[in-house]
């Protein structure tokens, strides 16, 4: 019998921006708190397409550590009210790819339950299907953050945790 866990909030507004990091290290990560210094260093990483589907926010057990296996969460259009999921424990990563659906101009995502330590949230552009820069947060800690989305354009958002967990 699974152990009820507390999920991970994400709230997400129709208003306005953020987030980005970046040590400037040479070791080509594409995840992670140097990720954009990186980025343009390893070859375009192709990222799934997000669907039709209607903010599902809410991946099925599987392998979405990476950005080309983030988990298709739709077109994203309203406050879903919360999110949850296992991190991976080997990239400590899960990542979800979305549409920004029309009005929609701002996410934020706040909050953290379950056992995972989450460290940081991020949000990378994805047009073009490809991963890409993160995106500035107009405010942010550690573990959330508030975002400026476009409508009609795709976005990764990575959540991370040392050696995973849930959340």
């Amino acid at each position: 019998m699974k152990t009820p866990q507390l999920p991970f909030a994400l709230a997400l507004f129709l208003v306005g921006p953020a987030c980005g990091s970046g040590s400037g290290d040479d070791d080509d990560d594409v995840t992670g708190p140097d990720a954009a210094a990186d980025i343009d260093a390893v070859a375009a990483l192709s990222i799934p397409d997000p669907g039709t589907a209607m903010n599902n926010w809410l991946p099925t057990p599987a392998d979405w550590c990476t950005p080309d296996k983030a988990h298709p969460v739709g077109v994203v259009t309203q406050q879903p009210g919360y999110m949850e999921g296992t991190l991976c424990a080997d990239t400590g990563s899960g990542f979800y790819v979305f549409r920004a659906g029309a009005g929609f101009t701002e996410l934020t995502v706040a909050g953290v339950g379950g056992d995972a330590q989450i460290d940081y949230v991020h949000l990378h552009r994805g047009d073009g299907l490809v991963f890409g820069d993160t995106v500035t947060p107009t405010a942010s800690t550690e573990f959330s953050g508030t975002w400026p989305v476009t409508p009609d354009s795709i976005y990764v958002l990575e959540i991370h945790a040392p050696g995973g967990g849930f959340y």
